[in-house]
Formats: C-alpha cells, structure tokens, sequence
C-alpha cells in the first residue's frame, strides 16, 4: 500500500500492533520501521499532544520567557519544538 494512501483505519492498526506484547527487540524493529511514516500517520490520527504540550508550556510560563529555553526530547520527531516554535506569540526564545 502506498504511503500516501493509508486510511485512519490502517494507522489504527498500526498503533494498535504496538501495544501488543513482544519482546524489546521486536518493539525496536517495530518502531524502526514505522519511522518513515510516523509524521504522515500522527497527522491522519489528528494527533494533538505536540500542540497540547506547546500550549501547557505557554501557560504556565509568564516572566522572563525570553530567556526561556525548551529542550523537546521524547521520540525524536520534533514535533513538541515545531509546536512551540509555532506559538510564537507566547514565546521570543530560542529553542533546541
């Protein structure tokens, strides 16, 4: 099936497959592969953790925020920095 073709449906099962009990190493091979189509995926599930967590950041975060520095690490995507990038109009600091 093409990538750009996978339905809700198809990533459900895909996400749904990585809740099924495996040894480490085949979690490893699992998440190795659906690397490729993890963005495209998290975008047809409406995924909105990396908006939720920019959005928690700028509300609780009221002084000083330039001088603030977010340092996003979690499955390597980027997608949480891209967010807060994004909510400029909390922020005027770099990023990592």
């Amino acid at each position: 099936m093409a990538a750009n073709r996978r339905t809700f449906t198809d990533v459900q099962g895909t996400v749904l497959s990585a809740h099924k009990e495996s040894t480490t190493e085949d979690k490893m091979s699992f998440y190795d592969s659906w690397s490729e189509l993890y963005e495209q995926d998290v975008m047809i599930l409406d995924y909105r953790a990396p908006v939720l967590a920019a959005e928690s950041l700028a509300a609780v975060i009221h002084e000083n925020r330039d001088k603030v520095l977010v340092l996003d690490v979690a499955c390597g995507t980027g997608l949480v920095a891209k967010q807060v990038v994004n909510c400029k109009q909390y922020y005027s600091s770099q990023y990592i």
